[in-house]
């Protein structure tokens, strides 16, 4: 039977609750503590998976599916150990505990990457920045990845540095919802003798288990991107690693053939990110190898705490990192992110090396000058190991050692703790708050005066505009403001099917024309605003992120397919006069073309609906508000129009019934030219998003060019 082990605070953390892993278990030390160190190994070899296929590779190499289990099988382990006993868990203490492990150390780094975010990122990332610390520091931050549709990625100079957060988040919930559970179980059951309240608790576990792993598989069919991210997807894993702590307490494993079973599972771990690729498939089916290969080490270890593999993971060098590997996690990837945003390209085998020499410093560091003074309450000398302290020792003349500082008081721990949060609570807020002042800035009076911010009327109207004055530009990069339908919530969002409907313009209309696509057609919402009330027609958007108007059976996602199926069907029974959409895509190439999965699309409906198709905007490979934020003269952001999209218009040779092209870049890039700025209007937000504040200017010549289109439709052209 296995040794009762306390609850733990995090995988990468847990066994420093355990055992104090300063060497390798001596011949003599019981099997069950060899064991424990041996866990500790697993881990190691988990973080060091995690980091190294961060830093070269761009494949997702299991270790954080191996946490979840691990983190499982110790944390909740702990857990039914205690309503094995009768003892059940102090919700307080378990939280207080926790927090204690936990805090110190992610505070800190959420600290200094801020930091180093407002010296490395430009002022455009910082908003994302302070909304992501405060989803870090609150254990929310994949849910946040999940509402903004942030994917999972390989480091690069646009990932967040924030984004390894995410699996600290899914645990942290888990830490808390797996104890309300189990109280909220044995509270239901409490009038049964405890064997039967103790067989119920088991099952309501593995039917949860069970219930989590289905949901997986179907969450992952229909929007992998947020299954990777989502904590019911995610709860399977550490319940899994429960649900063998409890089987191991009856269970006691014997025999070579899982000695065998364990050499096999830690060799499938090691090959888990080259034979799967975990990106793109975890949490579904494939998400069993890593998990089952750490299972199988596991019970490998439960079976023989003094064969090869566990003295192999319970060797000296693994058991003494494992302390720091916790803070060595944390640091590694703002580490890496933000030498890659320096280097602006991804790190080879030395640039890879410094990183991780330098989040293992970062990681010691940390340990000993935050997380054991806070944790223990000793002084920043006591939690030095011994050898250390020797080696640093202060002597006074004549060979007498300096005494030790005290240790710090309990009140001063507590302030400096305070002190910590309220800082990293304060920054971020301050930041936000600010953004939302530069946007309430950005009034209607400054909008209205085209005369001083003239945006695309200096091209259309020159003689009228040619000269304006020389003020800063609207809107500023820090705060550039979503578009009214985006804020309106009439946006439907990657991972939702709902096929959202609102109204604008002249509501009264009878004449109806529907803006529909995705974000590239979103981004003419404040142009065809100001069209449908100046022509009196009634504007009604049907827009989904990442889903432009297509064939539903070529679409990106399943969501997008359902959505734009019921897109469809609406458009079919409504019937509006005009559809509004986009008609080309990049090739990739700098050319751009006409999907014909647009066109099928375009042919499913009828030529009573006349569908007016606006070639797509100029794809850079880098966002105009960060290079504006980054240079003291825009025109440097300048790009050429002509690298970017095809010199002749792919719609040129298409005459589809019912359907009008307008291209609107020789406006946006006159004479070739995407600027950054035009008219004291910011015109792209990112590498191929316009401004709502650029946009609107656009609606005269859009209106003219529209108007072309109603008089081919009135002529039956």
């Amino acid at each position: 039977m296995v040794e009762s082990i306390g609850p733990a605070p995090h995988p990468i953390a847990a066994l420093n609750t355990i055992t104090t892993p300063t060497s390798t278990p001596a011949p003599g030390r019981s099997a069950t503590t060899r064991w424990r160190t041996d866990l500790e190994g697993l881990r190691v070899v988990a973080i060091l998976l995690v980091a190294g296929y961060h830093v070269w590779g761009d494949r997702v190499s299991g270790g954080v599916d191996v946490f979840l289990m691990l983190s499982g099988f110790l944390v909740g382990g702990g857990l039914w150990r205690g309503f094995a006993r009768g003892d059940g868990v102090r919700l307080r203490t378990y939280l207080v505990k926790h927090a204690r492990r936990l805090l110190p150390a992610s505070v800190t780094v959420l600290l200094v990457t801020l930091a180093a975010v407002t010296v490395i990122l430009p002022v455009t990332r910082w908003r994302a920045g302070a909304e992501q610390t405060l989803a870090s520091l609150l254990y929310v931050e994949n849910w946040w990845l999940a509402t903004t549709g942030q994917e999972y990625g390989s480091a690069n100079p646009d990932q967040s540095p924030w984004q390894h957060f995410w699996s600290l988040s899914v645990q942290g919930q888990l830490f808390v919802a797996v104890p309300l559970l189990m109280l909220l179980t044995w509270w239901c059951v409490r009038r049964l003798a405890p064997s039967r309240r103790l067989r119920i608790l088991a099952l309501v576990v593995a039917l949860t288990t069970l219930a989590s792993f289905v949901f997986a598989l179907v969450l992952t069919a229909i929007d992998q991107p947020v299954a990777y991210v989502h904590t019911l997807a995610r709860a399977w894993e550490f319940l899994l690693g429960m649900v063998l702590a409890m089987a191991l307490t009856r269970w006691n494993p014997r025999g070579p053939a899982l000695q065998v079973l364990g050499w096999v599972g830690l060799a499938a771990l090691l090959l888990t990110g080259l034979l799967v690729d975990g990106g793109s498939t975890f949490p579904g089916p494939a998400t069993l190898l890593p998990v089952g290969a750490a299972v199988a080490v596991v019970v490998a270890g439960a079976a023989s705490p003094r064969s090869a593999l566990p003295r192999m993971l319970g060797v000296r060098p693994l058991a003494y990192a494992g302390r720091y590997a916790y803070a060595f996690y944390l640091w590694h990837w703002p580490v890496l992110v933000l030498t890659v945003a320096v280097r602006e390209r991804s790190v080879g085998w030395l640039a890879g090396a410094c990183v991780l020499l330098l989040s293992a410093v970062l990681a010691v560091l940390t340990h000993h000058l935050v997380e054991e003074p806070l944790r223990t309450g000793a002084s920043v000398r006591d939690s030095v190991p011994a050898r250390w302290r020797r080696l640093l020792a202060d002597r006074r003349p004549g060979g007498a050692r300096r005494a030790l500082p005290p240790r710090p008081s309990p009140v001063a721990r507590r302030a400096t703790a305070i002190s910590a949060a309220v800082l990293v609570l304060a920054l971020p807020l301050t930041w936000l708050a600010r953004v939302e002042v530069l946007r309430s800035e950005i009034d209607l009076t400054q909008l209205a005066d085209v005369d001083t911010y003239p945006g695309a009327l200096s091209v259309t109207e020159p003689e009228v505009f040619a000269e304006f004055p020389d003020v800063p530009f609207i809107p500023a990069v820090e705060a550039i403001p979503d578009t009214q339908v985006f804020a309106d919530g009439c946006v439907t969002g990657e991972g939702d099917a709902t096929l959202r409907q609102c109204a604008y313009g002249d509501l009264t209309s009878p004449t109806t024309v529907a803006l529909v696509g995705g974000s590239h057609s979103e981004q003419w919402f404040a142009a065809m605003v100001r069209v449908a009330e100046a022509l009196g027609m009634r504007l009604v958007p049907y827009l989904k992120v990442g889903c432009p108007f297509m064939a539903s059976s070529q679409a990106p996602t399943s969501d997008c397919a359902r959505w734009l199926d019921d897109l469809t069907d609406e458009l079919l029974a409504t019937g509006p006069e005009y559809i509004v959409t986009t008609s080309t895509r990049p090739a990739g190439d700098g050319e751009d073309y006409v999907p014909p999965a647009y066109l099928e699309a375009f042919d499913a409906i009828p030529t009573s609906s006349h569908i007016v198709a606006i070639r797509d905007t100029p794809w850079f490979d880098f966002s105009m508000s960060d290079c504006v934020a980054s240079v003291t003269d825009t025109a440097m952001c300048d790009v050429l129009l002509y690298d970017r999209i095809s010199v002749e218009d792919p719609t040129l040779d298409l005459y589809p019934d019912g359907v009008e092209f307008v291209d609107m870049n020789d406006v946006i890039c006159p004479q070739g030219l995407c600027s950054a700025v035009q008219g004291n209007r910011l015109v792209f937000s990112d590498d191929n998003h316009m401004t709502a504040v650029y946009v609107e200017t656009l609606s005269y010549e859009l209106e003219r060019r529209f108007s072309v289109a109603m008089a081919l439709r009135q002529d039956g052209g």
